[in-house]
C-alpha cells in the first residue's frame, strides 16, 4: 500500500523524466533546490501547495501535482488529528526522536496488528471514517520503516509501563508486539526507557510528547491531544520541555533494567 506522499512524488517524477528535467534542473527552476524535489518525489516531504503550482507551470502537467496536494490534504484532514502531517514530514528529516509515551507504545515502535487494533478500536468508539484505515495503517508503518533505513535518527523513547501492560489486540499480537519492542532495543540508535507505576508524583510529563532535533540543530515539539495535534517551534517551551523530558529519562528504569521490564512482563502475558 502506497501513501500519498508516494503518489504525489510518483506523478511528479512521472511529468519530469516525461520533460527531461533532472531534479537538479527542476529545483532550480522553480527556486526550490533539487534536493526538495528529491525528498518529494521519494515520498519524504509533502510540497505546499505553492511549490507543487510551481512545478505543473514549469512542467505543463496541467496542473496535476497541485490537483494531487490539494485533493490529499483535504483527505488527510478527515484521517489525522490537525497538525499531525506537519509533524510526520519534521519526524521524517528529524536527526534525534524524544518521545514519551502514555497510553499506547510509540507510533514508530507500533507493529502492523497493533497499530491495526488502535485503529479499529478509534474507528468504533469515534465514528472515524474506516476508508482512512488502510491510510493511516500505512502511515504508521512507514514511520517505523526509518529506524531500520540505512541513515536511521536516534531514537530515545520512555514508555509508561502502563502502556506496555495494556493489552492491545489478541495476546499474541500482544506478545509480538512486545517482542517487537525487545528486538528494536537491540539496535544500537534505539535507546528504550520504562517510567514505571510507582513513579507517581514524580514524573514531571502530564502527557505524551515528541521532542525532534532537525539537521540544522533547531527543535520542534509535538503533543497531541483528543482529534488535535500540536506542533510547537517557540525556543523557550522547546528548553521546558527539553528538561522535563531530561528529568524523566532519569527517573525513569536504566536501558537494561527497562529491557528486563519488557521481558517480564511479556512472560507474564504468554504464560
Amino acid at each position: 500500500m502506497v501513501s500519498p506522499l508516494q503518489v504525489i512524488g510518483a506523478v511528479l517524477r512521472f511529468y519530469r523524466e516525461k520533460r527531461g528535467r533532472t531534479q537538479d534542473q527542476l529545483g532550480a527552476e522553480i527556486a526550490f533546490g533539487g534536493s526538495l524535489i528529491s525528498k518529494v518525489e521519494n515520498g519524504a516531504r509533502k510540497p505546499t501547495e505553492e511549490m507543487a503550482d510551481l512545478c505543473d507551470a514549469a512542467l505543463g502537467t496541467g496542473g496535476a501535482v497541485g490537483f494531487l496536494v490539494r485533493y490529499l490534504t483535504r483527505e488527510w484532514a478527515a484521517a489525522f488529528p490537525a497538525g499531525f502531517t506537519d509533524f510526520v514530514e519534521k519526524e521524517a528529516e528529524a536527526r534525534e526522536i524524544r518521545t514519551y509515551q502514555l497510553s499506547y507504545l510509540p507510533g514508530p515502535l507500533q507493529t502492523r496488528a497493533y497499530a491495526s487494533a488502535l485503529f479499529r478500536g478509534a474507528n468504533a468508539q469515534f465514528a472515524e471514517p474506516v476508508d482512512t484505515f488502510e491510510e493511516r495503517l500505512t502511515l504508521r508503518m512507514k514511520r517505523g520503516e526509518r529506524l531500520r533505513s540505512e541513515a536511521p535518527p536516534f531514537f530515545w523513547g520512555v514508555i509508561d509501563e502502563a502502556a506496555l501492560r495494556r493489552q492491545i489486540g489478541t495476546t499474541e499480537e500482544m506478545v509480538a508486539q512486545l517482542d517487537h519492542l525487545i528486538e528494536m532495543a537491540q539496535l544500537p540508535h534505539v535507546c528504550l526507557q520504562v517510567a514505571t507505576l510507582d513513579l507517581g508524583e514524580r514524573n514531571p510529563l502530564a502527557g505524551s510528547l515528541t521532542l525532534l532535533t532537525m539537521p540544522d540543530g533547531s527543535q520542534v515539539g509535538y503533543t497531541e491531544a483528543l482529534h488535535l495535534g500540536i506542533l510547537e517551534h517557540n525556543h523557550e517551551l522547546m528548553a521546558q520541555w527539553l528538561r522535563a523530558y531530561t528529568l524523566l529519562q532519569v527517573e525513569a528504569l536504566s536501558a537494561t533494567a527497562s529491557l528486563e521490564l519488557i521481558r517480564t512482563i511479556r512472560g507474564e502475558l504468554s504464560s
